[in-house]
């Protein structure tokens, strides 16, 4: 199941990877190893490049603040409350 990530702010999925020194084969990975279904490198580029509003599966979505170790309101640019 894709969910589309509302963005409220700037997607800021490709400063938190560049931060991190995270490549997109390595978040791909590193995604599979804990959803037990890792997404194409060609894929994670897509959701790093989006403007709008990217197609991340859910379980992906929840995984990713795990991986990047930060949290969804620093990957949509929202603050938290």
């Amino acid at each position: 199941m894709a969910r589309r990530v509302l963005l409220l702010g700037k997607w800021n999925l490709a400063a938190i990877m560049a931060d991190r020194r995270i490549s997109d084969e390595e978040l791909a990975t590193r995604l599979g190893e804990l959803t037990g279904r890792a997404p194409h490198p060609k894929t994670v580029y897509k959701w790093k490049t989006a403007t709008e509003r990217p197609n991340i599966r859910l379980d992906h979505w929840d995984a990713l603040p795990l991986v990047l170790n930060c949290s969804h309101a620093d990957l949509i640019g929202k603050e938290e409350n």
